[in-house]
């Protein structure tokens, strides 16, 4: 940092990293009278972090989210459950959700081939790797539910293989490993691969737990499965609800259970060829309107010119 022309600098935003490097750019910042800005993406379960709720992460976590930020004064957040937080600590804040660059004269079929669309038909997709916030099991049980039922529906996973589909569930204590229905993608070099296999789906899933580290975070899955004119299932946790318009945009689960789930699924395996494409079409718009990047252009602005010197 010796090497920094401070006098040119307006303001420094720092992606949170460890406490070390925060509480050094605060000396720095001060010393400098140079304002500092802390991006604030989310905030662990500390039983869900490398070492337990005692461990050096879940200890460096907790102070920086509890003390070492709120000396910097300055917070950009990505959701209400933050924004609210370090507003009741006194901190300058805006709220700005993960943000995508959507152009306003193209359409999903500019960004991937857009597949054929079946009435009765509903394809799902989970992306990433089930961990402390997923609440996977009950994913998989409300798609096989639906199956019993004799719905045509089928789930592409993207992130895990077989072998881990079936490690997964024999973790959370579930017996029923069969992938009748269930693609495993495993993990794809190319992110390009894996936003295709979303694009196809009629769906994008999302179940979540209420929990601090589900309303803390926003989720980037949902941001990219609408920009793509993927609609999505998900409960409402974090920010989502605000997003997520009932029978608009996708459906908004009343509960995180396979229920719930398998409630949508049924929901969805009623529409017509139209009104899926009309549901497309509607995610694609709201994408456009709630998280393309040119959006937040001037607030941010606003808000980097008006940081306050750290505490």
């Amino acid at each position: 940092m010796e090497s920094i022309e401070w006098e040119r600098v307006a303001a420094v935003i720092c992606y949170p990293g460890s406490a070390a490097l925060i509480w050094r750019l605060i000396h720095c910042c001060r010393t400098h009278s140079v304002p500092l800005i802390i991006d604030s993406v989310e905030w662990y379960d500390p039983c869900h972090t490398a070492g337990g709720r005692f461990g050096p992460f879940a200890l460096d976590s907790e102070f920086r989210m509890r003390w070492l930020q709120q000396r910097a004064g300055n917070v950009i957040c990505i959701s209400s459950y933050l924004t609210q937080y370090y507003t009741n600590n006194g901190c300058n804040i805006i709220r700005v959700p993960p943000v995508i660059g959507i152009e306003a004269d193209k359409t999903c079929t500019d960004l991937m081939r857009l597949p054929a669309i079946s009435p009765g038909q509903v394809r799902l997709v989970y992306a990433g790797v089930p961990g402390g916030k997923e609440l996977f099991p009950e994913i998989i049980a409300g798609v096989k539910a639906a199956k019993q039922r004799g719905i045509d529906v089928s789930l592409d996973i993207v992130g895990i293989t077989e072998e881990n589909f079936s490690i997964i569930l024999r973790n959370f204590g579930v017996s029923d490993q069969s992938l009748d229905g269930i693609t495993c993608h495993g993990w794809l070099p190319l992110r390009e691969q894996a936003l295709e296999i979303v694009a196809a789906s009629d769906f994008t899933v999302i179940l979540r737990d209420q929990r601090r580290s589900s309303n803390a975070l926003f989720p980037l899955k949902f941001v990219e499965s609408l920009s793509l004119g993927v609609p999505v299932m998900a409960n409402a946790t974090s920010d989502i609800a605000e997003y997520l318009r009932d029978g608009r945009e996708g459906y908004l689960l009343g509960a995180p259970t396979s229920e719930a789930l398998e409630g949508a699924i049924v929901r969805a395996s009623q529409l017509t060829a139209e009104e899926k494409q009309q549901m497309r079409l509607q995610a694609r718009l709201r994408a456009r309107e709630c998280f393309d990047y040119r959006n937040f252009a001037e607030p941010l602005a606003k808000f980097i010119s008006s940081a306050r010197l750290c505490v």
